[in-house]
């Protein structure tokens, strides 16, 4: 999910289309996001440290990317990536400060990465939730090829699905702020100028504020609005974050693509979930789809089953190959057809009758497993 959002954001911020740069950038953001509440501790190796060398490296990637755009842009090149737009306004007086789309494809791929992880665990549990879904998208599918802003619109359950998994699952543990004015709460003063760490899962899990806090159910988002300032995943005011609508866009579409071209089965439902900032699944949260699903119990039998098919292929492998050296001097063997060469040589030629039947056999079955995988992705993929 981390490299599906990232590639996404540096598509259409950045307008980056190669992969491996996108990857390279991945690995900056990891080192940025660890240190973002790390104690500053100046000390080589540290992840405050990792987080200050990988924010320097991304300003500089930008600004080489800020400063061939201007050149293209001037050559007459049309672009449409946000980058492209800023870099462009510049001449009408309203340039964004450059780096400040830095934090922008931060927030939005890290928020994007676990909220789609974890809303594809919880589909993947309830069936209740994934007949809700596939209803919801099935009527607009079957209507329109891709979804527009209207059609955004109208995807409610699917977007309370996404709000209960920004609840439970916060990308990030909260963030700092700055006393404008002396604050008095709770009969402390904090005064102006201090720095303030807003905790988001201080509210998020509060049972004043939502029954039963620890439990996945969408439907508190369908009706109630929650109390204003105890859910706010994308910031509230004018420091809100101007991602929202993209992050809404993005995950929604991805899910109407998902859920109406795949079903599947999570393998491991009481996954533990790690990461004292971004909520991470032990496992990544594996599942099951296709071929996998006519197993009975697929977590126990698919390792059986591929493990045990290689080991009795490779032991059929050196039987045979046994086999013929006992037969010839691998020195004369013939590489298009050995064993049927190897039985003429020692008068067994009715045997290589039995070897041509093998080998149809062999390419029959063959064409018959690729047979039944072909219409498993004709009925439940295409």
């Amino acid at each position: 999910m981390k490299a599906f959002s990232l590639t996404l954001a540096c598509q259409f911020f950045l307008g980056i289309d190669e992969p491996h740069l996108a990857e390279k950038l991945a690995i900056k953001f990891d080192d940025l996001c660890s240190g973002l509440y790390s104690v500053p501790v100046y000390f080589p190796g540290s992840a405050y440290i990792r987080a200050l060398k990988a924010s320097a490296s991304i300003r500089k990637e930008i600004q080489l990317l800020i400063k061939g755009k201007i050149d293209a842009l001037s050559n007459g090149h049309v672009m449409d990536d946000l980058l492209a737009h800023i870099v462009g306004a510049e001449k009408d007086g309203k340039y964004m400060p450059k780096l400040e789309i830095v934090g922008l494809i931060h927030a939005s791929y890290t928020q994007m990465a676990v909220t789609l992880a974890f809303m594809i665990k919880h589909i993947g549990q309830s069936p209740d939730i994934y007949q809700r879904i596939i209803s919801e998208n099935a009527d607009i599918r079957k209507s329109k090829g891709s979804l527009d802003w209207e059609d955004i619109q109208k995807l409610k359950y699917t977007w309370a699905v996404a709000q209960e998994s920004m609840r439970l699952y916060p990308a990030a543990p909260g963030t700092f702020r700055e006393a404008t004015t002396d604050i008095t709460y709770e009969g402390f003063t904090i005064p102006k100028g201090w720095k303030i760490f807003w905790a988001i899962i201080g509210t998020n899990k509060n049972p004043r504020y939502f029954h039963e806090p620890e439990s996945f159910d969408p439907s508190r988002f369908e009706e109630n609005v929650p109390a204003p300032y105890t859910y706010v995943p994308f910031g509230v005011g004018p420091r809100s974050s101007p991602g929202k609508d993209y992050t809404r866009y993005v995950i929604l579409t991805f899910i109407h693509s998902l859920i109406t071209k795949f079903k599947w089965e999570v393998m491991l439902p009481d996954e533990k979930v790690y990461g004292t900032l971004i909520p991470t699944p032990v496992e990544g949260i594996p599942i099951l789809s296709t071929m996998a699903e006519e197993t009975k119990n697929p977590v126990r039998d698919m390792p059986i089953g591929l493990v045990g098919s290689m080991m009795i292929t490779t032991l059929g492998y050196c039987l045979l190959a046994v086999t013929l050296c006992l037969l010839q001097s691998y020195k004369d063997f013939d590489v298009d057809v050995p064993f049927s060469v190897a039985f003429s040589v020692v008068g067994w030629d009715w045997a290589k009758y039995i070897v041509a039947l093998g080998a149809l056999k062999g390419m029959t079955t063959m064409l018959l497993v690729n047979i039944v995988g072909e219409s498993r992705y004709l009925t439940h993929i295409a």
